[in-house]
């Protein structure tokens, strides 16, 4: 080996080494999940968790980590919220329906749909 190669490969640390495997590895797991998911039509969200190990004087030796696919987690949340909105409206609804309730058993709600049962319609349109 020459010196120039072997001062080149001296600058490299070992974290460097070490970190750089790991995140290409992330990338590719993270990629290969992704295509899969594109190919598959499927909505996939990855949750990437990582930690570093260190030794016992606290140097760094490596990471761990973890790429989870939570596609089912998200289409669980999508459920809950439409099935929350729906209950919304329902509740909504349920409010309107109070509501009208309400007035068409005022007083004078009663007074104007008995005005309006006296009121001939031919003679008023003619």
């Amino acid at each position: 080996m020459t010196s120039r190669a072997y001062r080149t490969l001296r600058k490299f640390r070992l974290r460097t080494t070490l970190v750089i495997p790991f995140v290409l590895q992330i990338m590719g797991a993270v990629g290969v999940v992704g295509f899969i998911s594109f190919q598959t039509g499927r909505s996939t969200v990855n949750d990437l968790a990582s930690q570093p190990v260190k030794d016992s004087n606290g140097d760094l030796l490596y990471y761990e980590g973890i790429v989870q696919d939570i596609t089912d987690r998200k289409r669980r949340e999508d459920e809950l919220k439409r099935q929350l909105k729906e209950l919304k409206i329902e509740i909504d609804q349920k409010k309107r329906e109070d509501e009208v309730a309400t007035l068409t058993t005022s007083s004078y709600f009663q007074e104007v749909q008995q005005e309006i049962s006296e009121v001939n319609l031919d003679e008023f349109w003619n």
